[in-house]
């Protein structure tokens, strides 16, 4: 599947996981407070007063980190030569893929999230490991399943 293709399908999964994940807590305002909850990385608690707007910003926002995971993902199996060959079997881009969907959690959570306006998500709360199996999941397995490799030349060409 192409890299745009892989990074619709995981925003795709995630973003209908973290609706429904946050249904209990929000009830039908879930859909709408999940997107301006995203979009408050840029904006802050004025995303949640911004309407549809700001649910499209977070959609996008949303759209563009699957976007960029994957494609660190590719740069990664392109470059490291120990998760190229381990992909070669089923077995094998499964736990990549467990591995990575941990790795993409914890970046963002203890990383980006504390460098934007949103609310991290600490250890000692329940959501943490929730959002933690989730990526190991439904996040990091399909990325890895879903990314047919691409020659470094192909994707990364140097620019003269």
């Amino acid at each position: 599947m192409p890299i745009l293709g892989v990074a619709v399908l995981v925003a795709v999964l995630d973003g209908t996981f973290a609706v429904l994940y946050h249904v209990n807590v929000l009830g039908a305002a879930a859909f709408r407070r999940v997107w301006q909850s995203v979009a408050s990385g840029w904006i802050g608690k004025a995303s949640f007063d911004g309407g549809p707007a700001t649910v499209s910003l977070g959609l996008a926002t949303h759209l563009l980190v699957a976007l960029i995971w994957t494609l660190i993902y590719t740069f990664v199996v392109q470059r490291v030569g120990f998760v190229e060959r381990r992909i070669q079997t089923p077995r094998g881009r499964i736990l990549v893929g467990l591995v990575f969907g941990a790795f993409i959690w914890c970046f963002m959570d203890f990383a980006v999230i504390p460098l934007s306006q949103a609310r991290q998500s600490p250890p000692t709360n329940w959501r943490f490991w929730g959002m933690l199996a989730w990526h190991m999941i439904g996040v990091g397995p399909p990325l890895v399943w879903f990314t047919r490799p691409v020659r470094a030349a192909a994707t990364f060409a140097a620019v003269p």
